[in-house]
This record gives C-alpha cells, sequence and structure tokens, in this order.
C-alpha cells in the first residue's frame, strides 16, 4: 500500500509518528509530575497544619506558665493559621475520604480554639477539666492530621505507580508502533530496489534487452523502472534497426567485392586483348569494342555501388542518432537515480533530529532526577518516572541507530544503482564510437567509388577513341596498358577496401549477437 505514495511522504509519516509518540510519553511524564507535585503541595500544607497546631500548643503551655497575653495571642494566630490552611487544603482535595477527614480535623481545630478562649476566660490558669477538653481537641487534630497524611502518602504512592505503568505500557507500545511502521517502509523501499538491482544486473551480465523491470506503483522507484524500461526498450529497437542495416551493408560489400573482382577479370582480358594488338589491327577493333562496351557497364555497376554505399551511410546517421538518444535516456535515468540518493540523504537528517530529541528527553529526565534527589524523601516517587523516561529516551536512541544503519543500507543500494547506470552509459559511449567509425569507412567507400567512377569514364573514352581512330592504334597502345594497369591497381584497392567494409560489417554482426531482442 505504501507504492502509491512517494518515498519522502513514506519517511515524513514514520517521522511524524516518532515524534507524536514522544510528545505523548512526554505529556504522560509531565502529567506525573504534576500529580506528585500537587501530592507533595498536600504533604507540606498537613506539615504546616501540624506545625501550627504544633506552635499554638507551645503558646498555650507558655501563657499558662508565665500568664503573658503575647503567648495567646501567639496561640491565637497560629489556630487561626492552621485553620485557614486546612480550609484551603479541604478545597483542592479530590478524594471523599480526605475530604471528609479535613472537615474532622478543621472542626476539631475549631473546638480546640473554642476551648482555649473558654479556659482562658477569667485566668491564665485553666481549670483542670478546661485544660483537658483542650488537650483532647489538639490531640484529635495531630491525630487526624497524621492519619490524612499517612492516607495521602499511600495515594501519592499508589499514583506513581499507576503513572509509571501507563508510562511502560505507552512506551512499549509507540516503541512496538514505530518498529513496525519502520519495517513496513523499509521494505516497501528496499524491495523494489533489490528487484530493480537484480534486473540490473541480469541486464548487464546476459545482454538481454528483452528484460523489464517490474513497475507497481507511483514513487520514485517505480519512476526508474519505468524510464529503465522505456530505455532498453528504444536500445532494442535501433538494435533492430542496426542489424538489419549491417545485413544489408554486408551484402552490398559482398556485391562490390564481386563488382571489383569482375573488374579485375575484364582488365586482364583487356591486357590479353592489347598484347594481340601488336599482331592483329583488326583483332585490336575487335577487343577496343568490346573493352568500351565492359567499360560502360562497369561504370553503371560503380554508380550504383556508390549510391547504396551513400545509402548505407544515411542509414548509419539513423543509427548513431537513435544510440544517443538511448544514451540521453540513460542519462536521465542516472538524474533520477541521483535525486533518490538525495532522498535517502535528507532521511538521514530527520533520523539526527530523533536522535537529538532523544538526546534532550535523557537530558531533561536526568534534571529531573537531580531535583527529586534535592526533594528527598518526597521525591522518591518523582525520582522512580525520571529513571523510567531516562530508559525510555535510551531506547528511543537504540531504535534511532537501528534507522540510521537501514538508511546506510539504503544510501549504499541507491549508489550501486548508480554505478550501473555508469556502466550502461560507458557501453553506449563505445556503440556511439563504434558507429561513427562504420560511418567514416562508409565515406571512405563512397569517394573510392567516385574515383573508380572517373577511372572507368576515362576508360571508355580511350576505347571510344581507339574504335573511331584505328591507324593511332599502334602508337597509343602503351598508353592504353598504362591505364589498363591503372584500372587494375584501383580494382584491387577497391576490393581490399570492400574485404575490409565487410570485416567491419562482421565486427558489428559479432557485437550485437552478444544482445538478446
Amino acid at each position: 500500500m505504501f507504492r502509491h505514495f512517494k518515498i519522502k511522504t513514506r519517511l515524513l509519516w514514520l517521522g511524524l509518528t516518532a515524534i507524536t509518540a514522544l510528545a505523548l510519553l512526554g505529556f504522560l511524564a509531565i502529567s506525573s509530575i504534576n500529580a506528585i507535585l500537587t501530592q507533595i503541595h498536600i504533604d507540606n500544607k498537613l506539615v504546616d497544619i501540624n506545625k501550627g497546631m504544633y506552635q499554638a500548643r507551645l503558646g498555650q503551655a507558655d501563657y499558662i506558665i508565665t500568664g503573658e497575653v503575647r503567648f495567646l495571642k501567639i496561640n491565637r494566630d497560629k489556630t487561626a493559621l492552621a485553620l485557614e490552611s486546612a480550609q484551603a487544603l479541604k478545597g483542592k482535595m479530590v478524594v471523599a475520604s480526605s475530604v471528609a477527614q479535613m472537615s474532622d480535623a478543621i472542626a476539631s481545630i475549631r473546638a480546640y480554639s473554642q476551648a482555649v478562649e473558654v479556659g482562658f476566660r477569667n485566668s491564665h490558669q485553666p481549670s483542670s477539666q478546661d485544660t483537658q477538653v483542650m488537650l483532647r481537641a489538639a490531640q484529635q487534630v495531630t491525630d487526624l492530621i497524621t492519619h490524612l497524611s499517612e492516607e495521602e502518602e499511600q495515594i501519592a504512592l499508589a499514583t506513581v505507580k499507576q503513572q509509571k505503568s501507563n508510562l511502560i505500557i505507552l512506551s512499549i507500545i509507540a516503541v512496538v508502533l514505530v518498529l513496525i511502521l519502520l519495517y513496513l517502509i523499509s521494505q516497501s523501499i528496499v524491495q523494489p530496489l533489490n528487484k530493480l538491482e537484480q534486473t540490473f544486473t541480469y541486464v548487464a551480465q546476459t545482454s538481454n534487452l528483452s528484460a523489464a523491470a517490474e513497475q507497481s506503483g507511483q514513487d520514485e522507484i517505480s519512476s526508474i523502472a519505468a524510464s529503465f524500461n522505456e530505455m532498453l526498450a528504444s536500445f532494442r529497437e535501433t538494435l533492430i534497426v542496426v542489424q538489419k542495416n549491417v545485413l544489408k551493408t554486408t551484402e552490398q560489400v559482398n556485391n562490390m567485392m564481386q563488382g571489383a573482382d569482375d573488374s579485375s577479370k575484364i582488365v586482364a582480358q583487356q591486357q590479353i586483348q592489347l598484347e594481340g594488338l601488336a599482331t592483329s589491327m583488326n583483332e585490336m577493333a575487335v577487343t577496343s569494342k568490346d573493352v568500351a562496351q565492359n567499360a560502360e557497364m562497369m561504370a553503371d555497376m560503380s554508380e550504383q555501388s556508390q549510391q547504396d554505399a551513400a545509402d548505407g551511410q544515411q542509414q548509419m546517421g539513423q543509427t548513431m542518432d537513435n544510440i544517443q538518444l538511448a544514451a540521453k535516456e540513460i542519462a536521465r535515468a542516472d538524474t533520477i537515480v541521483q535525486e533518490l540518493k538525495d532522498g535517502v540523504l535528507q532521511i538521514g537528517d530527520i533520523a539526527e533530529v530523533i536522535r537529538g530529541i532523544s538526546e534532550q528527553t535523557n537530558l531533561l529526565a536526568l534534571n529531573a532526577a537531580i531535583e527529586a534527589a534535592r526533594a528527598g524523601a518526597q521525591g522518591r516517587g518523582f525520582a522512580v518516572v525520571a529513571d523510567e523516561v531516562r530508559t525510555l529516551a535510551a531506547r528511543t536512541q537504540q531504535s534511532t541507530q537501528e534507522i540510521k544503519s537501514t538508511i546506510d543500507n539504503l544510501q549504499q543500494n541507491a549508489m550501486n544503482a548508480a554505478d550501473a547506470m555508469l556502466v550502461s552509459q560507458q557501453q553506449m559511449k563505445q556503440c556511439v564510437i563504434s558507429s561513427d567509425k562504420t560511418s567514416h569507412e562508409l565515406v571512405k567507400i563512397v569517394t573510392k567509388l567516385q574515383q573508380t567512377n572517373q577511372m572507368v569514364a576515362e576508360i571508355a573514352a580511350a576505347a571510344e577513341q581507339q574504335n573511331m581512330v584505328s591507324e593511332q592504334a599502334s602508337e597509343n597502345i602503351s598508353d592504353i596498358s598504362s591505364a589498363a594497369q591503372g584500372v587494375t591497381n584501383s580494382s584491387l584497392v577497391l576490393a581490399n577496401e570492400s574485404r575490409q567494409l565487410a570485416q567491419a560489417a562482421l565486427d558489428l554482426q559479432d557485437n550485437l549477437a552478444s544482445f538478446k531482442f
């Protein structure tokens, strides 16, 4: 299902998923910290209430001993402060049992305050009954606050335990989800790349141009496969045209070789006839007529060969154009591979961002642990959560390292694909060089044929002149013999050039035979 999306989009999903998981874990950790801080605040308020009541009782005792009014004022102030703290703390409590006990503590504080007012109404020495009432009220406040502190401590420990469990479960789910998504995305990239690499290797090793890369999506890899298939199709069609032209050129070269052999035979026959001219003028006239006719036929054959060679040169030009077009397609495919390598490098940047977030999370957890240590016994639960956050950050760093390893493999595969495209470009360059050499040879053949036409025309003119002026035959025998020798040499040169062209055509056929269409 991922093949319908670009590789950058898939990797963006992976990064967003990892960041979201870290954000959720951070939010849960912050919630745990807030809950613990709330419990610490409640414990501190309970300590303040106990401390206020203790100071109030000290003021009560000092007032009984010294009778000084300032100690009674201290008792009233501390009692009022403890009552105010208890009322404020009651408004922040959410557990019903804790609220009920705090209500009882508030009532006991008020009862203690009322007992103090009654006991010290007439004298700083209260009656034993009033003293007992004050003691019971103060003791009841102390007992309620102590019990409430113990209950709040149990609630805090339960909260920490629950938050710890939630954090562990959510961490496991987040890690598993990221790993699953990473596996699916990596498989959606690695498997098509492996198949594409296998296709490149198969074509490079077997030269089988009928092979095709698999196209099953709309991502960059599918685009590369499509371009590669188009390139193979174009190259295959070009080689088919080249093969046909080579066969045609071979046939034409064979005809040229046969014509050259015929020309050599005709010239040899002409030389024999020229030797006979020394003994018989009539036989010379007949021979001159035969030479004129044969020279005319040779001129026609040379002109036809020249036309055929020109056509072959034109076909070779078209072949070179097709090969250059295929080279451009290979270059375009190489550009796409380079873009894939750049995308993989961007993936590494995203992995580095995730690793940086993990390191920052680890540092925050360490700072939280230090603050918990400063808080002493009240921060033990907070230290446990901070340690869990550090453990999670370490796991995230390990997962990030695994992601980086996978990205390195992707980068290596992209480089291998680029190397395969480079080999294809080099092979296309060699093909262009071979075609260019063949074109140059055809130009030479055309030039030689033009020279041959000119020589044959000269022979025909000379033979016609001999036929018209037989009286000058004896004087011109030596000239005719020289001209015949020149024709023989030209025929030999033409035959040699034709053999070289035939050998070049056979070599090109051998090169084409290594490809499978």
